[in-house]
């Protein structure tokens, strides 16, 4: 880290968002410029499992500190894997199962899902407080 410029340093405090399922020209250049410390990916960064993992190890490759590479996938209605894995049961469906051992199981599918694709980070589980009864995403 110390032998990095002042503002590769800066970027390690980044994370950042990719426009699609590849990398163009111009986000190349952007990350080996920026040298950011994470990536986060959507949905709109996923079409198959073989592409995704191909799309994670380029960052890698490009960036000169191992970068944190995210997603959010929460499961339910939050689900940015779904072009390409079965479906996450909801937090609603954990929360109402009363089970923490569920819950740990379910965490660890995920991340046994997540590793192989690349990922070294997941935004979730979020604690989502419901405001309103009708919340359907929200732990009330």
């Amino acid at each position: 880290m110390a032998s990095l410029s002042l503002e590769h340093r800066l970027g390690q405090m980044l994370f950042v968002g990719i426009p699609g399922t590849t990398l163009d020209d111009g986000t190349r250049k952007l990350l080996q410029t920026v040298q950011p410390g994470g990536i986060i990916l959507f949905a709109r960064n996923i079409e198959q499992p073989e592409q995704l993992a191909e799309l994670n190890g380029e960052i890698r490759r490009l960036l000169k500190v191992a970068p944190l590479i995210s997603i959010d996938q929460e499961g339910g209605r939050v689900d940015r894997l779904k072009k390409i894995c079965p479906p996450m049961p909801p937090v609603q469906l954990l929360r109402a199962l009363d089970d923490a051992r569920s819950a740990h199981e379910q965490g660890a599918l995920t991340a046994a899902l997540l590793r192989p694709l690349g990922f070294n980070m997941n935004f979730a589980p979020v604690v989502d407080l419901a405001v309103h009864e009708e919340a359907d995403n929200a732990l009330q």
